[in-house]
């Protein structure tokens, strides 16, 4: 059996004379024999790369990266992202492992630069799913840089709102929260509002309700107004507008809102009853303030 080293001396025999295939077969074989390594992987990604298929040596690349982190040589790791750049295969989950090698490196600014740049390529966060231990590891070593503490979080408000499952790693404690996490809340809240798209209602939905849940009524009701603009006759988004206004002792209002949901006459007998209910609480409430 030939070792390894007299493997590559051949590999290299074969790539003077472009022969592709047979230096693909014997990295095979080294791997194969558990001789597998993020240079391996690398150069196999090359040969893939000279005889024209890109996807397979897109694969390859994103190996090769996985292996140096495993080897901590995260120089090379962020090497092979930068050529991978150059040749144009790109992928969300290029962008997630620069932001992973950055952050080993203690190159802080550049993790979140990176990891910004895969929120905005990945709008359904698939590869965040797969690497979810990764990310783990990464938010809890950036949150360590204090300048970079909010945009920290405001990355991990980003992903919680998009991925139902994240919902375990950051929850927010309304019972006890101090200005400084309100003040932080909306900061994130804000920062999301670039990666939600127009179309996903279920995001606008949780973002409302984050802002009720915080007693933040004045930003429910801004959120509630695009809705709003585009189906002015929506009766649950009229109805949720109304119980905002009454949330923010604005009983007046409220009582207008509900009022005209009734006039509309196209709900049903348990929602007009649950109307009135709201109503008569509006009328208690106009009678101690003066809004």
């Amino acid at each position: 059996m030939r070792t390894n080293r007299i493997k590559e001396i051949d590999i290299q025999k074969y790539v003077l004379k472009k022969e592709w295939d047979k230096a693909i077969g014997l990295y095979k074989d080294i791997i194969g024999e558990g001789g597998e390594s993020g240079d391996i992987y690398n150069r196999l990604g090359d040969m893939y790369m000279k005889k024209g298929e890109k996807t397979v040596a897109l694969e390859n690349y994103l190996i090769s990266i996985e292996l140096y982190i495993k080897e901590e040589l995260y120089d090379s790791g962020t090497a092979i992202c930068s050529k991978m750049l150059r040749y144009g295969l790109e992928r969300p989950d290029l962008y997630f492992r620069l932001a992973q090698l950055n952050t080993k490196l203690n190159l802080a600014f550049e993790a979140i630069r990176w990891f910004n740049t895969y929120l905005s390529k990945d709008s359904k966060l698939i590869y965040l799913k797969k690497y979810i231990n990764e990310y783990q590891e990464m938010i809890t070593l950036l949150a360590g840089h204090d300048l970079l503490l909010e945009k920290v979080k405001n990355i991990y408000i980003k992903a919680n709102l998009k991925i139902e499952a994240l919902d375990k790693l950051f929850r927010i404690n309304v019972e006890g929260l101090t200005e400084e996490d309100t003040e932080f809340i909306l900061s994130a809240i804000r920062s999301i509002k670039g990666y939600i798209e127009e179309g996903d209602t279920r995001n606008r939905d949780e973002e409302i309700e984050v802002y009720r849940n915080l007693k933040l009524h004045k930003q429910a009701i801004a959120v509630l107004q695009k809705p709003l603009r585009d189906s002015p006759n929506d009766i649950e988004k009229l109805k949720l507008l109304g119980l905002c206004f009454l949330e923010n002792h604005k009983p007046r209002l409220a009582i207008r809102i509900f009022n005209n949901l009734i006039e509309k006459k196209t709900m049903s007998s348990d929602i007009v009853e649950e109307i009135k209910m709201y109503i008569s609480l509006a009328q208690t409430i106009k009678k101690y303030v003066t809004a």
